[in-house]
């Protein structure tokens, strides 16, 4: 193994998305960043980094699940596949999304302070040709809708008037996890084919199902899937409660999955580990992580 593991995978990042991604990370420019096709690989590469100091330290995990991009790191941690293969499909995912988003433009948008099944009924009855569709279900009250920009802008005042106390857009380039991203189901269904995959080490807790997956066919097809059809973090959180640990580990960028934790209603810490002073933090900390 190369004796700088972090200089590697930074090296491999590199060639496999074409950008000097250190340089992007450190300095940007912020726009670039945010491309789908660079943001996804650069949460991917952080993500890796972050376990592989965890797993130095004898931290393992009892089950894993990733939030949409999350699920490949989760993967990883699950050891399903090696970190340059996880890094090679996740990219290939990023592409296939950004172009998708390219030929059909799309929106989504955050609906907080309405039951999920609320705003799915909304959806249907505005627009029965899926125009918009639920692509997350965060927690009991926060969804994220997706599809056409247009009628993304429409229904969120029509779901305000009707009870959700926000609906707001978000900075994204796609309409991710809706009808939108059809096309793109099949080619990465191919691309899937020929990726070598492992039964997972831990459960693994698909975002199409929040539901344990192990088979390493099954997991191709709920990743394909994965991008037209919305991501059950909710259920996935019922599923991971019902798994013998006293607390949660959030890696990677951000403390979003930590606030989803606590709006599921668990009553289990969630600590949010972002970075490696974070990490030394709580790996100092000894009652943090046993």
């Amino acid at each position: 193994m190369d004796s700088h593991p972090c200089r590697g995978r930074l090296e491999v990042a590199g060639r496999v998305v074409g950008r000097d991604i250190r340089a992007l990370c450190m300095t940007g420019p912020k726009e670039e960043l945010d491309k789908t096709v660079y943001t996804q690989p650069c949460i991917y590469l952080l993500s890796a980094m972050l376990l592989h100091n965890l797993k130095e330290h004898g931290v393992t995990p009892v089950a894993v699940a990733g939030h949409s991009a999350g699920e490949y790191a989760a993967l990883l941690a699950a050891e399903v596949w090696d970190f340059e293969t996880g890094l090679n499909v996740i990219a290939t995912r990023a592409r296939i999304m950004y172009e998708c988003g390219l030929r059909k433009p799309g929106g989504m948008a955050a609906v907080i302070g309405m039951d999920g099944s609320q705003v799915n009924e909304i959806c249907k009855e505005i627009y029965p040709q899926s125009e918009v569709v639920v692509a997350n279900r965060n927690t009991p009250t926060q969804t994220v809708i997706s599809g056409d920009k247009s009628c993304i802008e429409r229904i969120c005042e029509i779901l305000k008037a009707r009870g959700a106390r926000r609906a707001v857009p978000l900075p994204v380039s796609g309409g991710f996890h809706s009808p939108l991203l059809s096309e793109g189901v099949q080619e990465f269904t191919e691309y899937l084919k020929s990726i070598p995959i492992r039964s997972p080490i831990v459960p693994w807790i698909s975002n199409r199902t929040g539901e344990p997956e192990s088979s390493p066919d099954t997991i191709r097809e709920h990743l394909a899937g994965q991008l037209n059809s919305p991501v059950q973090w909710v259920k996935a959180m019922e599923t991971l409660e019902q798994f013998s640990c006293d607390r949660y580990l959030e890696i990677g960028p951000g403390k979003v999955l930590a606030g989803l934790v606590k709006g599921c209603g668990s009553i289990k810490p969630c600590l949010s580990v972002g970075s490696p002073t974070e990490l030394d933090s709580i790996l100092n900390d000894g009652d943090s992580i046993s």
